[in-house]
């Protein structure tokens, strides 16, 4: 049932859902009213021949997705694994090529000890702004920063910062293009999108902001070979003039990163001209 809602929530269209997990449209159907009346009201709406998630819908999601997260990590079988150690999410990931991701979260006191400035500086114009992205406070480090809104059909790219770490790795022109793009649709890699964007349902719908050491693998120029890269990232609960929320995500390529499951023969060190260390705001 969960993973027919999960589904059809990414689709909107049961005969691509009801294919994509090998049951029939029937079958799917059953599960979806069967989930709905397990909830106590109605998921999904159907308008025109399209669905669309309704208020409990788009509320359950994250819980739906996060369930599935969990128990997927028990099963040996598959390529995600997350646990959690003192409280914060260790999680690695398997490719099908077989290169591993990793990601560590971190307590917001660890800026003290490896903060990269920028990151001091993201915690310190997010707290003042009172979360406000387009306050004053936050003006020095937009540059630096990826806007993301969360539609029905997933993550949209509001706004790549000119001084973002994924332009710099991806390059100006990749940076252009996802303007107003579902972060499903980039040149990124589907690996990539769904290792590092289990957290963000979370930060964004509560407000709250959270900080993660990551290892992986991408490619340059957005099409290249993936290559090993070493980041900070701090995922930020933002909310537009409008009032509409939105999540804002700063990553810092650095090796300064501790992820405590990394072996050391595949620990990388990323070149000095990538390095964010030194950036200043």
């Amino acid at each position: 049932m969960l993973r027919s809602f999960v589904t059809l929530a990414r689709t909107l269209n049961v005969s691509d859902a009801a294919q994509e997990l090998g049951v029939t449209r029937q079958t799917f159907r059953r599960y979806i009213n069967d989930l709905e009346v397990i909830r106590g009201g109605k998921l999904l709406t159907l308008k025109r021949g399209r669905y669309a998630l309704t208020t409990l819908g788009m509320q359950f999601l994250q819980d739906a997705n996060e369930i599935l997260w969990r128990v997927n990590s028990c099963d040996i079988r598959n390529r995600y694994s997350l646990r959690k150690m003192d409280g914060f999410e260790h999680s690695q990931y398997l490719g099908a090529d077989g290169r591993k991701f990793y990601s560590q979260q971190h307590s917001l006191s660890s800026v003290n000890t490896t903060g990269l400035p920028i990151v001091k500086e993201l915690l310190r114009a997010w707290g003042t702004s009172a979360t406000q992205l387009e306050h004053e406070e936050m003006d020095a480090i937009r540059p630096y920063l990826v806007i993301y809104r969360r539609s029905q059909r997933g993550w949209i790219c509001a706004d790549i910062g000119d001084n973002s770490a994924y332009g710099r790795w991806f390059g100006s022109a990749w940076a252009k293009s996802a303007r107003g793009a579902l972060s499903e649709d980039d040149q990124v890699g589907d690996e990539f999108n769904t290792f590092v964007s289990r957290a963000y349902s979370e930060i964004y719908y509560g407000g709250s902001i959270r900080i993660d050491h990551l290892f992986a693998y991408l490619p340059r120029g957005g099409f290249d070979a993936p290559q090993p890269v070493n980041f900070q990232r701090v995922l930020a609960g933002c909310v537009f003039p409008d009032g509409q929320q939105a999540l804002a995500v700063l990553v810092a390529i650095t090796n300064r990163v501790e992820i405590q499951s990394i072996p050391e023969a595949e620990r990388f060190v990323v070149t000095e001209e990538l390095i964010m260390d030194g950036e200043k705001i």
